[in-house]
């Protein structure tokens, strides 16, 4: 083999192929696979969304582009009816955190403090210290700029003041 010979590159070329080729399948039966917001059901044999049993995470290998184009193009020609009753997801769905859902209580107290940290900030940016001082009275701290560097705040506890919380 000299140093200019193309087989090398064609064998590999060839291998690329074949790995990036989608190998897709359906048999007419069904496999598991759960929703958006966590609900099982039955989607069509070889689905991508559908999950490994084992692992109960989807296939990595069915998320790839080319697998969902070649099983789309297979459900339109063996079984256009049940593309158009399980849909496949082209893109990472988030799920709208502030839409109406039911979740566990931990993520609900989450949600709303991530926004409330959102709003607290801007608030404080703009020198508008009421907000966030009503709602560290309900913890019992107050919080103030004055003296303070740029970007910088000052909080103390209501009930020991200003001196009582440094002292042990």
């Amino acid at each position: 083999m000299s140093k200019h010979d193309p087989r090398p590159i064609q064998e590999v070329l060839e291998a690329v192929r074949n790995t990036a080729e989608a190998k897709v399948s359906y048999n007419g039966g069904f496999e598991k696979g759960r929703g958006p917001t966590g609900i099982a059901f039955s989607i069509p044999d070889g689905h991508p969304d559908a999950e490994n049993p084992r692992t109960r995470k989807v296939y990595p290998e069915r998320q790839k582009p080319a697998y969902k184009k070649a099983y789309k193009d297979l459900l339109k020609r063996k079984a256009p009816k049940a593309l158009a009753a399980f849909p496949i997801r082209e893109g990472v769905e988030e799920i709208d955190e502030r839409a109406a859902l039911v979740m566990n209580q931990t993520h609900i107290i989450d949600v709303v403090l991530k926004d409330l940290h959102a709003m607290l900030l801007k608030q404080m940016g703009k020198g508008n210290l009421e907000v966030v001082n009503n709602v560290a009275r309900l913890v019992g701290l107050k919080v103030t700029t004055k003296g303070q560097a740029k970007n910088k705040a000052f909080m103390y506890d209501l009930e020991k003041g200003t001196k009582g919380s440094f002292k042990k």
